[in-house]
């Protein structure tokens, strides 16, 4: 992939000079038009008023809904300036009728030449930016947080700096690029502003706590080969999916006078799992192909879902570089819709009327009953115009392409569409400048740029909202999970999902009766409500509380002599920070199934010897043992003890029975997070439930130590199928300790033998 191919923009804006069109594409991103709109039809503007037009150039850059007002972040400098060196961040809060709330909110803190975005956490917004850096090449992304009554709470903060991966040239997510899971902030990011070309752009993504720090590494979201930009993000109750332009099939080439170019021609996806208090969201699966191409779409992706599905929208170009005139091709506005296991639905569809000009930079907005999609036409012009165009959830356009903005006096014009729902309202705010006439594609150099809002009118559709979820039932699941269940509500029309509420703020919107809320902190006690909303996003008042405490954490209880315990939660144990008094340990051992040191043969003990300055590195090494270090999930382990004591593990998810079903063969040592008896442990291996009466021969023994009688609990599900007392009467005369009699089961804590056959 050649230089050309590395800033897209500079061919859709009929321009080599890709210096200054990079400065232009970060300028058109920060000339935003924040439309919110409710269901089910936009009709004209009846009032028109200013959010920001001062002797300052102001332009918008995103919007979000408290539930009271919206916050639109605004972005100021004094004079047009080709590299925004002196660009202010600010904001303003608009309430739903369209007063303006309040003074400027001044931040203090200096922009870059890029897109913000703003999220809301049921307590404070989050404003995340592009951070102005002199000295050094492209932009980070910096945050700070603003209550609902426009207050700053504390200073703008890092959220990625110079000691971060990805350090330079990171260009935040245009569209759609912050979102709220619940718990924590993630934000999206490529690093194609920096000095690296299109075939070293990637995407990135960091998970960021409602106190402003950094949860987690960076999520490499995608690294492929030739390059990926322009990500967007979405949130549907449990995952994150985040889409982007993408160059790794090379499917869209062409020959010029430098040589062979390629350029990004195809849609990518990947989810990532919402994140809990105290860890970041994973990648889920691998990244997945949206929509092929073989024409550009190397410009920002934006995404909106639907309780059901997504909608991916983007621009394609009408042909390849080398076939363009010198003002530029044509460019296609399409949408495609992906389901939430990342399975296309349909084709890619045009949005609105076929173009033959410029119609670039779709972006949708779900508002209850269908999507609601807005783009610009005649970008670069002072006849540029906003337009919008409403599609089904089944990919249908519905009714005819809106003109939604056009110039309003000689010279000015809007710039882009966004569209936001909040509150039952319609809000359109609109950004307005004169574009210089010598380089009209160059958006930093408008002159005349001030910030309008417009109230509309929305004719009056399904206006009534479920009955209240009652039965509203909160069962504590462990230290770290609470499970929710409520009765089905009813509708006029049909509920068509459910909003669920931890502490007041939402955690996810369900389609059905039931939650599981994870991540959360063990001894902890928290507050549930559940609201039910219909097709037209009528939502019914918020049900009555209902209050849950999470179990305490797990723990060990230690014993003096050996004890067979083990790790019962989704977190791994450090056996060096929790065994290190060698006052109170005297040896822990581990049977690794597997392993990779070398000289090793596995299955073997792994051990740690705290008294040992190297942990008991020597020993083991002698031994042919390996040395532990670490207890991952469900490994059980023997604890050697001087005097008793108690060990508290992580937090974490349960370990469930049911995840050993695939267990290989052999002897292993483990334990789970569910109470269960052997036998139902036996039958919980069962990929599917057994017939009646039948008892399951998934294991062969299993054994549990008891410490303080030094025997073993025996249970063989062979003797069990043969009725009777012949599992007793051996377990007698063998004499071990008989599970059913002491009414002892399996559990957190309690380590396990078990043979797989």
């Amino acid at each position: 992939m050649g230089a050309r191919a590395m800033m897209r923009i500079s061919r859709f804006l009929g321009s080599s000079n890709e210096v200054t069109l990079s400065h232009s594409l970060c300028a058109l991103r920060n000339l935003l038009v924040f439309a919110l709109v409710a269901a089910p039809t936009i009709v004209n503007a009846e009032v028109t008023f200013p959010i920001a037009n001062t002797s300052r150039l102001e332009n918008s850059f995103g919007a979000a809904f408290d539930g009271t007002n919206f916050l639109v972040s605004i972005a100021d400098k004094p004079t047009p300036d080709p590299d925004n060196n002196n660009q202010s961040t600010t904001a303003q809060l608009v309430s739903k009728t369209g007063a303006l709330v309040g003074s400027r909110i001044l931040t203090g803190a200096t922009a870059g030449a890029g897109s913000s975005a703003v999220a809301f956490d049921g307590t404070n917004y989050l404003l995340a930016f592009e951070q102005f850096t002199p000295s050094v090449t492209g932009d980070y992304i910096s945050g700070l947080f603003i209550n609902p009554s426009g207050a700053l709470v504390g200073p703008p903060f890092n959220i990625l700096s110079v000691t971060d991966v990805t350090a330079t040239g990171r260009k935040m997510g245009v569209f759609n690029g912050l979102i709220f899971d619940g718990t924590n902030y993630f934000v999206v990011w490529d690093n194609s502003g920096g000095t690296s070309n299109g075939d070293t752009t990637h995407i990135f993504g960091q998970f960021i706590t409602p106190s402003g720090a950094k949860l987690g590494p960076v999520v490499t979201i995608s690294n492929a080969a030739h390059g990926q930009k322009g990500p967007a993000i979405a949130f549907d109750g449990t995952n994150i999916l985040a889409a982007w332009a993408d160059g790794r099939n090379q499917s869209a080439c062409y020959t010029d006078s430098v040589g062979t170019q390629c350029v990004k021609s195809d849609i990518y996806g990947q989810f990532i799992n919402k994140s809990s208090a105290s860890a970041a969201g994973n990648l889920s699966g691998s990244s997945f192909l949206i929509s092929a191409g073989t024409l550009p779409r190397d410009n920002p992706v934006a995404i909106a879902f639907d309780g059901t599905n997504y909608l991916v929208t983007f621009a394609e170009e009408a042909a390849l570089p080398n076939a363009c005139p010198p003002s530029g091709c044509n460019w296609e506005a399409y949408g495609a819709l992906v389901s939430r296991t990342g399975a296309p639905i349909g084709s890619k569809f045009v949005l609105g009327n076929p173009t033959t000009g410029q119609k670039i930079f779709p972006v949708p907005v779900y508002l209850g009953t269908k999507y609601f999609v807005t783009w610009t036409t005649g970008f670069g012009t002072t006849s540029a115009s906003v337009k919008g165009q409403y599609v089904t959830t089944s990919g249908a356009l519905d009714g005819s392409e809106l003109s939604l903005f056009s110039q309003s006096s000689p010279g000015s014009a809007p710039w882009l569409g966004l569209a936001y729902t909040g509150g039952g309202v319609t809000l359109v705010v609109t950004n307005w400048g004169i574009p210089d006439p010598t380089d009209p594609y160059h958006l930093d150099i408008y002159t005349g740029a001030d910030v309008m809002g417009s109230m509309l009118t929305v004719p009056s559709g399904d206006t009534s909202s479920p009955t209240v979820p009652s039965a509203v039932n909160a069962s504590v699941s462990s230290s770290t999970q609470i499970n929710l269940t409520w009765a089905v509500s009813t509708d006029n029309v049909g509920v068509t999902g459910y909003k669920v509420y931890r502490n007041s703020a939402l955690i996810g919107s369900p389609a059905g009766t039931n939650y599981s809320d994870t991540g959360l902190t063990p001894s902890t006690a928290y507050s549930y409500s559940v609201a039910a909303c219909n097709a037209a996003n009528n939502c019914s008042a918020q049900s009555s509380a209902v209050l849950a405490t999470t179990l305490a954490g797990v723990s060990l209880n230690i014993a003096v002599g050996w004890s067979l315990v083990g790790n019962s939660v989704q977190t791994p144990i450090s056996v060096a920070t929790s065994f290190n008094d060698s006052t109170k340990v005297t040896s822990v051992w581990k049977w690794a199934t597997t392993g990779t040191k070398p000289g090793i043969t596995y299955p073997n003990w792994a051990i740690y010897l705290p008294a040992d300055s190297d942990g008991g590195q020597a020993f083991a090494t002698g031994k042919g043992y390996d040395v532990l270090t670490t207890i991952n999930a469900g490994d059980g382990f023997w604890v050697n003890a001087k005097t008793a004591f108690t060990v508290q593990l992580p937090a974490g998810n349960a370990v469930a029975s049911t995840s050993f079903q695939g267990m290989a063969s052999g002897w292993k040592l483990i334990v789970i997070g569910n109470t269960q008896t052997p036998s139902g442990f036996n039958t919980d291996m069962n990929t599917s439930p057994p017939s009646a009466g039948v008892i399951p021969q998934n294991i062969t023994t299993l054994w549990a130590w008891d410490n303080a009688q030094s025997k073993w609990y025996f249970y063989a599900p062979s003797l069990e199928a043969q009725g009777g007392n012949v599992l007793s009467d051996y377990i007698t005369s063998k004499g071990y300790l008989n599970f059913t009699t002491a009414n002892k089961t399996l559990g957190p804590g309690v380590g396990f033998w078990v043979y797989k056959p």
